[in-house]
C-alpha cells in the first residue's frame, strides 16, 4: 500500500504522544553530558579528600556549584540530542511510518518540538541568568576559602611551584601535603637557593604558607673579587611565602561567570561583554535547536537513535568551532563583542530556516523494501551450495558492522574532545597569538594523546549501539533460530576489543611520549620560549644533582648561566658549580665557560676554578609527569629515586597504572555486550547507552580513587592500579554467568 500524500495536520493526541517522548531522553542526556563535564573535577578532588584532609562536604558543594553552570551550558545540546533520539525511537518502532501512511506530514510535528523548546529555553534562561551566576559566586568563594585554609593542596612532588618571586620544589611530599622532604626553596631576599632535609607547612593569613625549614644549608654565590664565601647552615628557619601563583582559585576570566549582568556591563571589556551576551544567547540557541530537530531528522530518512546521537555530537563540535571563530573575531578587534557572541546563534538560525527546503521529495520512514544484509546471509547459510568460507559470514558481518560503528563513534567523540580541548586553551592562544599553522601542528602532535583517551569510550559506545541495532532488526532472534547463541554470534566484538588492548598499550608506551614531547616543543615556540627550555623556569633535579639555569636545552646540549649543586643523601649541597655557559660534549661531560666551584666545609667555603670539561650529567629528564613517560622510563625513575633514598610510591602506582589502563579497551565493551544481551526483551538503545556512560564514568572515578589510595599508602601499588579492573572483571563474569544460566 502506497502512503497517501502527507497533507493532514496531526491531532492533539498525536502531538501529546510526540511531546511525551521528548523529556525522558533529554533529561538522561542532559545528566550524562553534565556528568562527563564534572567527572574531571571529581577526579581532581578525590585526592584532596583522601590524602589532603579536605572535608568531603566541601568538595561535594564545589561539585554541585560546578554542575549547575554546566547544566545551563548543556541544555541546548541535550534538547537537540533528546529530540533526535526520541524521533529515532518512533521511527524504529514504525510509528512515524504509520503517521505518514495516515497522510500526516512529519514536518507538521513542529509544534510539540517548539513547545518543548520554549520550556527548555525558559529553564536555560533561569539557570544561565540566575542560578548559574550564583553557583559560580559560591564556587569562587569556596575555592578562595580552600586557598586560605589549605594553600598547599596543589603541591606535587618533583614539580616547581611559584609563590611570587619564591620557587619551591621537593622530592617527596607526604599525602596530607603538610610535610616536604629534600626541599629546595629560592628566596629572593637572599638571592639564592636554600636546601633543607625537611619542611613543614602551616596556613598563614590571606592564603599564604608559613614554611618551617629544618636542617637547612645554603651555598651562596660569592661576590665578585672575593676568594671565598660563607656556607649558611641552620637547624631551623621560618619564613612566609607570598600567595601561590597556582592556587585552587580560578582566573579572572573564569570569575566573569559569577558577575551580575550590571557588573559585566560596567566592566565593558571584550571578555565581559562576551560573557554578558552569551548568557542571553543560550536560551535562544535552545529554542533554535528544538525547532530544527524535525527538519534535521527528516533529511536523514534512515536516522536511528544511535545515528541521531552521533549527528548531535557533530553539531555540538561544529558549534564549539563557531564559538571559537566568534571569540577570535572579537579578540582581534574585528567585530564588536555582541556580533561575536551572536554570530554562531545567527548561523544556526539560518540553518534552521534553510533545512525544510526541498524536503517534500524525501523518502518515507517505512520498512526497507530490500532485505537486510543479515537476511542475505541467512538465506545463503540455508542454501546447500554455500561458497567456501561461508561459515564465517556471520563473523565477518558482525565484525564489519561493529568496526563501522566504532569508527563513527571514535571520530565523533574525538572531534568533541578536540573542541573541548581548544575551548580550554583559548586564553593561551589569544595571549600568544600563534599562527593557524602552529595551532595545527600543535594539535597534530597532541592528537595521539587525545585518541588514546577516546579509544576505550568509542569501543564501549560502539558495542552498545551495535548490539542494540542488531537486536532492533531482529537479528539476535535470527541467530537463535539458527541455533547460534547470541554471545557466539557477537564474539567478533570481543575479539576486536581484545586486539585493541596491546594496541592501546603500544600507543601509550611508544607513541604518546614522543608526540607529547613534540607538542611541548611547539608549545614552547608558541609562547616564545627557546625549544627545550625548562618548563618550570630554571629548576630541575637529576639524581644527586640539582640544576639552575637561565636557559637549558638538553637536546641541543646548551646551558646559559648554569649553577649545579651536588647533593648528599639528605638533599643538602656538598658543592656548587657556576658557569656563564656550558655545552654537552658527550657521555655526561660538559665544557664550561668561566667555571668555578665552591665546596661546603666549615664556615668558609673556598672558591676554586673548575676543570674546563666536567661531568655534570648528560641524560637530563625535564619531565616528571609519568603520563608522558614510557614504562621503561618510569622504571628508571623509580630506581633513581630509591637509590637516593626517596619514597617512590607515586611512581610505583603510576607504573602499575600504565599496565592496567589498556585493559579498559576489553572490560568496558565486555560489560556493555553482556548487559545488552540480557534478554529477551533486550534493553533499549537508550538504556544501553545510559549503562555504557555509567560504567565509563564509574571506571574513570574508580581508577582515580584507586590511584589516590595508592598515593596515600592505603593500598599497595599493584592493588591500587588493578582494583578497578578486577572489580569490573567480576561484574562481567557475573553477567556472563547470568547469560549462560539463561541459555
Amino acid at each position: 500500500m502506497e502512503p497517501t500524500t502527507p497533507n493532514r495536520v496531526p491531532g492533539r493526541r498525536i502531538r501529546r504522544l510526540v511531546l511525551g517522548n521528548l523529556p525522558g531522553p533529554t533529561a538522561v542526556l542532559l545528566g550524562v553530558l553534565t556528568l562527563l563535564v564534572v567527572t574531571q573535577d571529581l577526579l581532581g578532588f578525590s585526592d584532596l579528600v583522601l590524602n589532603r584532609g579536605l572535608p568531603a562536604s566541601v568538595i561535594g558543594g564545589i561539585t554541585l556549584d560546578r554542575a549547575i553552570p554546566s547544566i545551563a551550558w548543556m541544555i541546548p545540546f541535550a534538547t537537540l540530542l533528546g529530540g533526535l533520539v526520541a524521533l529515532g525511537r518512533l521511527a524504529s518502532e514504525g510509528e512515524l511510518f504509520l503517521l505518514q501512511t495516515s497522510g500526516i506530514s512529519l514536518l507538521s510535528l513542529w509544534r510539540p518540538f517548539v513547545v518543548f523548546g520554549v520550556v527548555m529555553a525558559a529553564l536555560c534562561a533561569l539557570l544561565s541568568l540566575g542560578a548559574a551566576p550564583l553557583s559560580n559566586q559560591r564556587l569562587d568563594a569556596r575555592l578562595d576559602e580552600l586557598a586560605r585554609t589549605h594553600p598547599w593542596s596543589h603541591l606535587q612532588a618533583g614539580f616547581v611551584h611559584r609563590f611570587g618571586d619564591y620557587r619551591l620544589s621537593a622530592r617527596e611530599i607526604t599525602p596530607d601535603g603538610k610535610e616536604l622532604r629534600s626541599v629546595q626553596l629560592y628566596m629572593p631576599d637572599l638571592g639564592d637557593t636554600v636546601f633543607a632535609e625537611l619542611a613543614r607547612l602551616e596556613a598563614s593569613e590571606n592564603g599564604r604558607i608559613q614554611i618551617v625549614l629544618e636542617n637547612m644549608r645554603s651555598l651562596p654565590r660569592p661576590e665578585e673579587g672575593e676568594p671565598s664565601g660563607r656556607a649558611l647552615d641552620a637547624a631551623r628557619m621560618v619564613t612566609t611565602l607570598p600567595s601561590s601563583d597556582e592556587q585552587l582559585a580560578r582566573t579572572e576570566v573564569d570569575r566573569l561567570a559569577g558577575l551580575s549582568l550590571s557588573r559585566l556591563r560596567e566592566r565593558g571589556d571584550p571578555e565581559s561583554l562576551l560573557a554578558l551576551h552569551r548568557r542571553f544567547s543560550w536560551p535562544v540557541l535552545t529554542l533554535l535547536f528544538a525547532a530544527g530537530t524535525i527538519p534535521l531528522f527528516v533529511r536523514g530518512a534512515r536516522f536511528s537513535r544511535s545515528t541521531g546521537l552521533v549527528v548531535g555530537i557533530v553539531v555540538l563540535a561544529l558549534y564549539q568551532g563557531l564559538i571559537q571563530i566568534g571569540n577570535g573575531l572579537v579578540w582581534s578587534e574585528t567585530v564588536p563583542a555582541a556580533v561575536g557572541a551572536w554570530l554562531p546563534v545567527a548561523l544556526v538560525g539560518a540553518g534552521v530556516l534553510l533545512l525544510p527546503f526541498g524536503l517534500h521529495t524525501r523518502p518515507t520512514f517505512g520498512p526497507r523494501p530490500e532485505p537486510s544484509r543479515f537476511g542475505v546471509w541467512l538465506a545463503a547459510r540455508r542454501g546447500s551450495n554455500a561458497r567456501r568460507g561461508g561459515r564465517h559470514a556471520l563473523d565477518r558481518y558482525v565484525a564489519r558492522s561493529f568496526f563501522e560503528m566504532f569508527l563513527l563513534c571514535f571520530l565523533g567523540i574525538l572531534v568533541a574532545y578536540v573542541a573541548i580541548d581548544v575551548l580550554e586553551r583559548v586564553d593561551r592562544f589569544v595571549r600568544y597569538a600563534p599562527s593557524l599553522s602552529e595551532i595545527g601542528r600543535y594539535y597534530l602532535a597532541r592528537l595521539p594523546l587525545l585518541a588514546s583517551r577516546v579509544v576505550p569510550i568509542a569501543l564501549l559506545v560502539g558495542t552498545a549501539v551495535t548490539v542494540a541495532l542488531v537486536g532492533s532488526r531482529g537479528e539476535l532472534v535470527g541467530m537463535r533460530a539458527c541455533g547460534i547463541p547470541a554471545w557466539r554470534g557477537l564474539l567478533p566484538i570481543l575479539v576486536i576489543s581484545a586486539v585493541a588492548v596491546p594496541s592501546s598499550f603500544l600507543l601509550n608506551d611508544r607513541v604518546i611520549p614522543h608526540s607529547t614531547a613534540l607538542a611541548d616543543r611547539i608549545n614552547d615556540l608558541i609562547k616564545g620560549r627557546p625549544t627545550g627550555a625548562l618548563r618550570e623556569g630554571t629548576w630541575f633535579r637529576e639524581g644527586n644533582r640539582f640544576y639552575e639555569a637561565a636557559l637549558f636545552d638538553p637536546e641541543a646540549g646548551i646551558a646559559r648561566e648554569i649553577t649545579v649543586y651536588e647533593l648528599d643523601e639528605s638533599g643538602l649541597p656538598l658543592r656548587r658549580i657556576d658557569a656563564t655557559s656550558a655545552r654537552h660534549v658527550g657521555d655526561g661531560m660538559w665544557s664550561l665557560v668561566d667555571g668555578q666551584h665552591v665546596d661546603a666545609g666549615g664556615e668558609t667555603a673556598r672558591i676554586q676554578p673548575t676543570d674546563p670539561v666536567t661531568r655534570l650529567g648528560g641524560d637530563v629528564n625535564l619531565q616528571l609527569d609519568t603520563r608522558h613517560l614510557s614504562v621503561s622510563q618510569v622504571q628508571e625513575e623509580i630506581g633513581l629515586l630509591e637509590a637516593n633514598g626517596v619514597d617512590a610510591t607515586r611512581f610505583h602506582v603510576d607504573f602499575w597504572a600504565k599496565l592496567a589502563t589498556p585493559l579498559a579497551c576489553l572490560l568496558l565493551p565486555m560489560l556493555a555486550l553482556f548487559f545488552a544481551l540480557g534478554g529477551p526483551p533486550h534493553p533499549s538503545t537508550a538504556a544501553s547507552l545510559v549503562f555504557s556512560v555509567a560504567i565509563a564514568v564509574s571506571y574513570t572515578l574508580l581508577t582515580g580513587l584507586g590511584a589516590s589510595f595508592g598515593y596515600g599508602g592505603a593500598l599497595p601499588p599493584p592493588a591500587a592500579a588493578f582494583a578497578p579492573a578486577l572489580l569490573f572483571t567480576a561484574i562481567a563474569l557475573a553477567l556472563g554467568r547470568r547469560l549462560h544460566l539463561f541459555r
